[in-house]
Formats: C-alpha cells, sequence, structure tokens
C-alpha cells in the first residue's frame, strides 16, 4: 500500500489522471545530459520543463486531466506554486508519501549489495523505490480516488509537437498504449523468467520460452497511458503479488518497465504493444516520430534516432568526398621522367 503522508487531493474533477514522480535534488547520474545538463541544474527544473511541454501540446480533445505530482517532502512551496501556475486550467494535487522497503526484505542486506555491486546502471535503494511505486503502488491508489485512466511522465519526458489524442486511446478492451519499445538488459532481470515461470505454472497458464528473442521486448515507459481497469484485473493483481513478494525489485533491480511490460504482453495477452507516434525526447535525446524501439544493454544505449543517423551519413559523405578529391588531385600532378611527382 502507498504511504500518502500528507496531500491536498480533496475531489477528483476528471476521469483522467496525469502522474509525476518527482525529487527536488541535484543531478546523479550520467544520463543525465543533452537537453537535461544544458536547460537545467536539478531534477526539478527538468520537472518543470517537462509540465510546460506537457501543457503546451496536450491535444484539445484531452483537456479532461487533474495532475498529481507525488514527492518525498522535498517540493518546496514554490515549487509547488509554480507548477501549479504553469498547469494553468488544470487542478493540481500534491502528495508527500513515504517510501520504505517492504516488511518481508531486509533494508539493510539489500543496501550492502547495492554498494558492493559494479554492474553499471545498478542505483541505489531510492531508484528501487520507484520501481516498486510505478509497478504496482500507484494504481490502486488512483482507482481508491476514483480516476478512470492514467498517464505517466518522468521528468525529464518532453512531449515535441501536439499530442495525439491520449486518454481517448484507451479503454477496457484497449488498454494500454506507449511511446516506444525496450529490449531489458540481461543484468536487470536476473531470475525474473523463474519468477514468472512459478507464477504461470500456479495459475496454469502457458509460458512463453525466454529465449523467444520478443520475450524481453517491452515498453520503454517513462510514458504510457493506461485504462485503470487493467489493474483490477484478479490474475494481474495476483502476478503483481507475485513479483513483489518476491523482493526481484530490490535485490535484481527488477525495473518497473520489466514488470508492467510482461504483464501487458503475458499477463493481460497484448502481446503487440499498441504504441502512440509523436516527437519526444528523453534524457535529453530527441526521438522523431516514426521510432518506435531502442536498446539498452548496461550502461550503453543504443538509439535509432534519424538525426544522430543522418549526422554519422553526412560525416561518412564527407569523408568520402575529401578522399576522392586528393585522389584526383594526385593523379593530375605532373611526374618527372623518374615516376615521381615534380615539386
Amino acid at each position: 500500500m502507498l504511504s500518502v503522508i500528507k496531500t491536498n487531493f480533496t475531489s477528483t474533477s476528471n476521469d483522467n489522471a496525469l502522474v509525476y514522480l518527482v525529487q527536488n535534488k541535484k543531478f546523479t547520474t550520467k544520463h543525465q545530459f543533452g537537453l537535461a545538463r544544458e536547460n537545467a541544474h536539478s531534477r526539478m527544473e527538468l520537472f518543470h520543463m517537462s509540465l510546460s511541454y506537457f501543457v503546451d501540446h496536450i491535444h484539445p480533445d484531452d483537456t479532461g486531466v487533474d495532475i498529481h505530482i507525488f514527492h518525498e517532502g522535498d517540493l518546496t512551496t514554490e515549487h509547488a506554486m509554480r507548477a501549479s501556475k504553469t498547469a494553468k486550467r488544470y487542478s493540481v494535487f500534491f502528495h508527500s508519501v513515504r517510501f520504505e522497503c517492504p516488511l518481508w526484505l531486509d533494508p539493510d542486506h539489500i543496501q550492502n549489495t547495492i554498494e558492493e555491486s559494479d554492474i553499471p546502471g545498478w542505483r541505489d535503494m531510492g531508484y528501487r523505490h520507484m520501481c516498486r511505486f510505478y509497478s504496482l503502488l500507484v494504481y490502486p491508489k488512483l482507482l481508491e480516488w476514483g480516476y478512470k485512466k492514467m498517464m505517466r511522465l518522468d521528468d525529464d519526458s518532453f512531449p515535441l509537437e501536439t499530442l495525439p489524442v491520449l486518454f481517448g486511446s484507451v479503454s477496457p478492451q484497449h488498454p494500454y498504449m506507449a511511446r516506444i519499445t525496450q529490449k531489458e538488459g540481461e543484468n536487470f532481470r536476473r531470475n525474473f523468467y523463474t519468477t514468472f515461470l512459478a507464477f504461470c505454472q500456479s495459475k496454469g497458464l502457458s509460458c512463453p520460452s525466454e529465449k523467444d528473442p520478443d520475450f524481453y521486448i517491452i515498453p520503454f515507459n517513462n510514458f504510457f497511458v493506461l485504462d485503470l481497469s487493467l489493474y483490477q484485473r484478479p490474475l494481474v493483481q495476483d502476478y503483481l503479488a507475485s513479483i513483489d513478494r518476491s523482493g526481484g525489485i530490490y535485490h535484481h533491480r527488477w525495473g518497473d518497465a520489466l514488470v508492467q511490460g510482461i504483464m501487458i504482453k503475458y499477463v493481460a495477452g497484448i502481446r503487440e504493444i499498441p504504441l502512440f507516434s509523436f516527437r519526444y525526447a528523453k534524457w535529453g535525446i530527441e526521438f522523431d516520430e516514426d521510432v518506435d524501439h531502442m536498446e539498452l544493454y548496461q550502461d550503453t544505449m543504443t538509439m535509432p534516432n534519424q538525426k544522430q543517423q543522418r549526422g554519422v551519413l553526412l560525416l561518412v559523405l564527407i569523408f568520402v568526398v575529401l578522399l576522392l578529391a586528393m585522389m584526383v588531385i594526385v593523379v593530375m600532378m605532373p611526374t618527372q621522367p623518374g615516376g615521381t611527382p615534380s615539386s
């Protein structure tokens, strides 16, 4: 259960909720670069940028949305007032939450394993709390408050053009859409398949092979829109309970994208993840509207960004032209009788 310590929430004014989880701290990871580094000095500044981009680019038919900003008690009054001003006509609610390890886990042991690990991207305890928040904690709270649909944006996710209709694109029959897919890296899925296989067997479900090359193709879920009825399905609730009970989010750094992606594909049965198409940026890297997949391997990224590809091709072309020009110059230079170019 999500522990909300303080909130200004009173009642819903719409069926739809936009959710942010924010931190008021300086950058601590090397993933904050590009647009992020150039225009902001803290994660809170990034959040204000992201919220502004959302408000400026939301589709006219998607105006019915409440904005929910979750934080760990570090959101200042100044930042709250600024966010409310940026949100303009939208209702904004602020929630101070307390994150703790599940009671059945040993936080000291987990902290020791985090500190001893040399795996790039292994992250800290706060990251694991975030993964659990977006894996299973936030959805029951939104349902309790009366919402029917939800959208997620990270503080460093920016829509760069007018968005398509978002909330009207999902329903109980078609409950989930994302923007782009990724393949989860091997370091961040250890023991996951064993846990998932045991769940499938306990429910009499067929479990696809982990060797299927598409098994770990999941949403890059810093942005998604979903119908919250998805999280009222008994099978989904049992799956999330088994993941939570296993402790894999904390012990093995299972990300919320992995937990949610496998749920969408193999528990909810949506094998092909529906995707929106629009220009947006994450980590300061722009994704063109026709880019629909990226891959993360440990701390390296392979992103099929068309602008980056065009830049590389241009450099290759320039090199080839210069090489050809040098060859032409050498061929056209006059030579001495001995066969060497004259000085």
